[in-house]
């Protein structure tokens, strides 16, 4: 194989030319020959037993030649990017085939190549950067959310406030009739969440334990359609109430909670821990920041294929999250 004709005229592109000599055609033919012969019928002959001639001489000379090209296609482009010094970004284009009489074989590539850069100023930048700082409210935030992950659920006997979670049987009437997953026994509901429809944990709340109570909601405008702005009505029961349990915040937490024996070393290494994560989180910024800063000083023109492959790049990966497999994504073929 020879490359030749390299032709970098266009921005970010260019074409070339790989050459096969008809040595190296007439082999790729006949190992098409061998791979198709098992599909041929010929008269007088068992399958896959007639001789190549009879083959050609039946159903032209040039039978087996597509399949020779589409099997020499990718092996001259990658010999092709062996030999030259073509930075090649996305896809090829195969923009002509010429099959000479002589049998010499000549595949015409068109390519996007990674564009040139020009630097800019990357050196000495000046850009502020912060120092890391702990406020007490920060602090007295993140011991909170430790007592809050060490809690735990005691039930209470009263009448049921915003903040309990309440263990209730409901079932849900339209017009008299239930509707559709309007009902549940036993489910969890933390007043005050604002998970359920408007206005039915504000009715659940000041009920006792055991008693029974008619909820009545209006679903919301943008709700499912069979329900969207209807007025229902639940059937309520309160089975029961509980309610967070938080630990002291005292060395005996400090101790269950770390390796340390006192609350003021747990706060101190705690607030260190805080520090060297807000210093970690500047650091990053900095350096984003700096790296953008670069970016804008230089000039650089972005072919639309690299733009395409990062775009199809993102795609395959959200995909891939919602449990679509990489496989059932097309992909662009080698002549594209």
């Amino acid at each position: 194989m020879i490359v030749k004709n390299i032709d970098r005229s266009e921005k970010n592109k260019a074409k070339f030319q790989v050459e096969i000599d008809s040595a190296a055609f007439e082999e790729a033919v006949g190992k098409a020959y061998q791979k198709k012969k098992g599909t041929i019928y010929i008269a007088g002959f068992r399958k896959g037993k007639a001789p190549r001639a009879i083959i050609e001489g039946m159903y032209g000379p040039d039978v087996f030649y597509q399949d020779a090209i589409d099997e020499l296609g990718p092996e001259a482009f990658g010999f092709a990017m062996k030999d030259s010094d073509l930075d090649v970004v996305g896809t090829p284009s195969l923009a002509d085939v010429n099959l000479a009489d002589d049998k010499t074989l000549t595949f015409t590539f068109a390519v996007d190549l990674y564009p040139e850069v020009t630097l800019g100023q990357y050196k000495e930048l000046e850009l502020e950067k912060g120092e890391a700082e702990v406020t007490d409210e920060q602090l007295a935030d993140a011991l909170d959310g430790v007592k809050k992950r060490n809690s735990r659920m005691v039930s209470v006997e009263r009448e049921a406030q915003k903040g309990d979670t309440a263990n209730i049987d409901f079932d849900g009437f339209l017009n008299g009739e239930r509707f559709d997953g309007g009902k549940a026994e036993g489910y969890s509901l933390e007043l005050g969440s604002g998970s359920f429809v408007p206005g039915f944990e504000d009715q659940v709340v000041g009920m006792k334990i055991g008693e029974e109570k008619d909820v009545n909601v209006t679903f919301p405008e943008n709700y499912v359609e069979n329900l969207a702005g209807k007025d229902v009505v639940f059937k309520v029961k309160l089975n029961s109430l509980t309610v967070p349990e938080y630990p002291e915040l005292d060395d005996d937490f400090a101790k269950d909670v770390s390796e340390f024996d006192t609350m003021d070393e747990y706060k101190a290494d705690l607030k260190k821990q805080l520090l060297e994560s807000a210093q970690t989180e500047i650091d990053n910024k900095y350096r984003s920041d700096l790296m953008k800063l670069a970016c804008d000083n230089m000039t650089v023109d972005v072919p639309a294929v690299m733009v395409d492959e990062k775009v199809t790049e993102l795609i395959r990966n959200y995909a891939q999250n919602f449990g679509v497999k990489a496989n059932d994504i097309p992909e662009k073929s080698l002549w594209r």
